[in-house]
């Protein structure tokens, strides 16, 4: 009985299909790729390889089998030559059409050069315009026998990217950096225009002029040129629904458009410490997706409280809650007052000069040292310590 069970299990699993695309990359799961049926239609067959594709190129580099890399060359060239060229240039992201392109050729010494300087991760490499043409300088761009055409990013390759950088309350308005444009687009000397929305009402929104720098394993020069401020007046949000409503950025450089919703922030930044503001009876703050938001009204407490910190052009700004008498920034190397103390209600703004005359023969830059804030000789808690930058 056991040993009849045991057939019958068997055969329902030879029965069964199965689903090449959730097998682990092999050389026996590639031989079974290309022995399963491919779509008659070009063009499907040009959608359906721009997706299923990816992940059998990269084996060649995270296998490193002989074989696997035999059959790659053998077999994928004849479904290449299938396809619908226009399909697979709009359908697959340009990495995919150069390595294909030295497979489709039987290049194997151009493949491992393409592979070992970095081609399968493009946030590593810049670009520019090639004839209006975002494109992106992958190893192998220098070759000018290749196809400027394999180079041309696609519509999903420079899709929207959107963060806000700062916030702040101005006037019962509220102020937003946010660094809104395109994945992987370069297109060095061409200016990029933005509009924005909240709950349907279009936003004052105007270049914020300023760079945020290497922040990440490779540096998207013209994203960071894409920084704006967008602000949302007291009106709006007085009259808007007690809903919360992400910020929608739409961003046209180089021929292309993007819009979509913000939904992150930086969370190293004021806008992941902004203080909630009641306008018209309402308080109003950031949720954790990016959202302006109703929120609850903050605790009331006693005492003096920092929540906010910021670096701006030429100074420190310090914000909180409660009296206000001597702001101070304390190191080790010693004290720096306050060079203007602000007081609205129950909160204080105290701002500190970046560069001072410590000496008498000219101002210098903050010396580099851990700082705290101390309010009236005491140091005050929650976020009360930074590093200052010289």
């Amino acid at each position: 009985m056991v040993w009849s069970l045991a057939k019958q299990a068997a055969r329902r699993l030879r029965r069964r299909p199965v689903d090449v695309a959730k097998t682990p990359v092999s050389t026996g799961s590639l031989d079974a790729f290309f022995d399963r049926g491919f779509p008659t239609d070009r063009s499907e067959l040009a959608s359906s390889l721009a997706k299923e594709l990816p992940r059998w190129v990269k084996g060649v580099w995270t296998l490193r089998d002989p074989s696997y890399e035999t059959t790659l060359f053998e077999q994928l060239p004849r479904l290449l030559a299938r396809l619908d060229p226009q399909v697979w240039f709009e359908a697959a992201p340009a990495w995919l059409r150069v390595a294909c392109h030295h497979i489709r050729v039987g290049d194997k010494d151009a493949l491992y050069d393409f592979l070992l300087r970095g081609g399968l991760d493009p946030k590593r490499h810049g670009g520019s315009l090639d004839a209006g043409r975002p494109a992106i300088h992958l190893p192998g761009w220098e070759d000018l026998a290749l196809s400027r055409d394999l180079f041309v990013l696609t519509e999903n390759e420079t899709a929207f990217v959107g963060l806000v950088r700062r916030a702040r309350w101005v006037d019962d308005a509220l102020e937003l950096t946010i660094n809104a444009g395109m994945r992987l687009l370069e297109a060095p000397g061409e200016s990029a225009s933005a509009k924005a929305w909240w709950q349907g009402a279009e936003l004052q929104v105007s270049p914020a002029a300023e760079r945020f720098g290497h922040r990440e394993a490779a540096w998207n020069e013209t994203l960071d040129d894409c920084h704006w401020l967008v602000r949302i007046p007291e009106n709006v949000l007085a009259s808007a629904a007690s809903e919360a409503a992400p910020v929608v950025m739409r961003v046209e450089l180089a021929g292309r458009t993007v819009e979509a919703p913000v939904r992150a922030f930086d969370p190293e930044s004021s806008a992941a410490a902004l203080t909630a503001r009641s306008i018209q009876g309402r308080w109003w703050g950031l949720d954790t997706q990016a959202r302006v938001s109703p929120v609850s009204e903050p605790i009331r407490r006693t005492g003096t409280l920092v929540d906010v910190w910021r670096l701006e052009t030429d100074a420190i700004v310090v914000e909180g809650t409660g009296p206000v008498g001597v702001a101070e920034l304390v190191s080790p190397r010693g004290r720096l007052e306050a060079t203007q103390i602000t007081q609205d209600e129950h909160r204080f703004t105290a701002t500190f000069a970046v560069a001072h005359d410590r000496w008498g023969f000219g101002s210098t830059a903050l010396p580099l040292a851990d700082y705290r804030i101390e309010i009236d000789g005491r140091p005050v808690p929650a976020h009360a310590e930074l590093v200052a930058q010289a």
